[in-house]
């Protein structure tokens, strides 16, 4: 018998049946062995067990023929680590995973998920017509499509909380590997911890004749609504994500999406974790108030594996237009809508094929102590080994850049943003952008520069509408080294960067910067500039 004894003759009956499928109920759990057919047990012992109840897996395999069911409170379902694996052996449609998690206080620990998708499906991210598409059916920007969703290996539902995954090895996966949805219902107080998620390459976007580039699925993904609707104002709140393994993942590691900025996510925690070959963005933060990224290791992000087994080569979609502009470069720590109260410190990346760090929509936060490094003729082994000369989108060759402050959406102002203390080496593009920003603080970076398309730290602005928005003032530079071989200003205020022709007026305060090698000064100011190169 269990610990605890059945509370009901429903239970028991159910029990005697789990039996007779060669099922057993042990002292401390209810347990199912490995078979070719092993949902109906799995299953039958999850609706059985008490709440709080555990469900034990032997080592071996089971194999899934249709989707769990995780509704019992307080459920702990785990393994013998990666010795038990549960396969997939059931097309999973419409937001559902193989596993789905419908109550609160659930628990996954300690068994292997092989989601037993080797080959990535290619989709026209445009479609003929020139709009976005999955096979034919518009995407509109929605990672909810139903074609996305398809054979997700985990879903957490709405409306539960205090949900704990531990030692979980995801891999082969389709759709993602850990979908939470929390579009109608809020969802509480997820910890996610040395997690192992591998080979999840269920997509590749391109265009036609070319489709080999990353895609959104294969990772983590939170997804919200976000509107100030009556039916959208939920949200995720507090999502931790520590001491974990991300390798060869074709679409974002980790990522958030919402519809609307009037209800934010809240308390993410991205800690420690380590990104090798990611396809897209390694930490894409969307929506957000509160987040933490820090301490994580970047390797290789921007980097594509067509097939499981095949080693990951450089390549980010270059768009259809020649100049760039609809380009879909990787991210290391992407941001996007709206991000506030937010820091990004201590992370260490190297040969990010893409931006470093992106903060679009990024405002009253600190960006510091990050190390961000492109190889080249110092770091000669790597630069080989890495395939740096195919950086890039239509041209190869390193346009990498490093930290950009800018505000698409203008949801918000841009303002009080600390970026102080990073390391930035080798970026073929910019180090440093304060586009749309103000009353930021560029201070303390170490830059050795030696990009030819742009200068190390620029600021610049759209001016796009409602002005107030989108316009670069009062920002501070100061106390930066800067080293850059060109004959060049180490800092510049851009009045035609990106062909926008908007001149900068500021005012804004660079002072007390070092530049070394053969710049032409300091300070650059734009042509209708208020801006001093002085301290105040």
């Amino acid at each position: 018998m269990m610990g605890k004894p059945f509370r009901s003759v429903g239970l028991l009956l159910a029990a005697t049946w789990i039996a007779s499928m060669g099922c057993s109920v042990l002292a401390g759990g209810v347990s199912c062995p490995p078979s070719d057919t092993a949902a109906r047990c799995l299953q039958q012992a999850i609706n059985a067990a008490e709440d709080d109840g555990v469900v034990r897996l032997a080592a071996g395999d089971y194999v899934l023929e249709a989707p769990l069911q995780l509704k019992r409170k307080g459920l702990t379902l785990t393994g013998e680590g990666d010795a038990t694996v549960l396969r997939r052996a059931v097309t999973v449609e419409q937001g559902e995973g193989l596993l789905n998690v419908r109550a609160s206080g659930v628990a996954l620990r300690r068994f292997r998920l092989d989601g037993q998708v080797s080959e990535p499906a290619a989709i026209p991210y445009i479609d003929p017509a020139g709009g976005p598409s999955v096979l034919g059916a518009p995407i509109h920007g929605d990672p909810m499509h139903p074609e996305l969703l398809r054979n997700t290996s985990i879903t957490i539902h709405p409306g539960v909380q205090d949900i704990t995954f531990e030692e979980l090895t995801i891999e082969r996966t389709g759709g993602y590997a850990i979908l939470i949805d929390a579009r109608y219902g809020g969802i509480k107080n997820v910890n996610l911890r040395r997690l192992r998620l591998r080979d999840n390459c269920p997509h590749v976007f391109g265009k036609q004749g070319d489709l080999r580039y990353g895609s959104w699925t294969g990772g983590i993904h939170y997804q919200n609504d976000g509107r100030d609707l009556d039916f959208a104002r939920h949200a995720l709140a507090s999502l931790t994500i520590e001491d974990s393994e991300f390798e060869r993942i074709s679409g974002h590691a980790i990522w958030g999406h919402g519809y609307g900025f009037q209800t934010l996510n809240e308390a993410i925690t991205v800690r420690r974790n380590r990104f090798t070959d990611i396809g897209m963005d390694a930490v894409l933060v969307a929506n957000a108030q509160r987040a933490v990224v820090e301490e994580n290791q970047f390797l290789r992000i921007g980097y594509v594996s067509s097939s499981a087994g095949e080693l990951p080569r450089p390549a980010w979609y270059p768009g259809m237009r020649l100049d760039g502009m609809d380009n879909i470069p990787a991210v290391g720590i992407d941001t996007s809508g709206l991000v506030r109260d937010s820091v990004y410190r201590k992370n260490h990346m190297r040969n990010v094929n893409g931006h470093c760090i992106d903060l679009d929509g990024f405002t009253r936060g600190d960006v510091v102590d990050n190390t961000m490094r492109v190889s080249g003729r110092e770091d000669a082994w790597n630069y080989v080994n890495d395939q740096v000369t195919q950086f890039g989108g239509h041209q190869p060759g390193n346009f990498t850049k490093g930290i950009n402050l800018s505000n698409t959406s203008g949801a918000a102002l841009t303002e009080q943003v600390r970026i102080e203390g990073n390391t930035l080496i080798n970026m073929g593009g910019f180090a440093i952008a304060l586009n749309d920003s103000q009353h930021c603080t560029v201070a303390g970076n170490h830059i050795r520069h030696y990009g030819q398309h742009y200068g190390p730290v620029i600021l610049t602005n759209s001016l796009r509408e409602p002005r107030e928005r989108h316009v670069s003032r009062q920002n501070v530079v100061r106390d930066n080294y800067i080293h850059f071989y060109l004959e060049a200003w180490c800092v510049t205020e851009a009045d035609d960067y990106s062909g926008a022709g908007q001149p900068v007026e500021g005012p804004n305060t660079v002072h007390g910067n070092t530049c070394d090698a053969n710049t032409h000064g300091e300070f650059a100011p734009g042509r209708q500039s208020k801006s001093q190169s002085a301290a105040p």
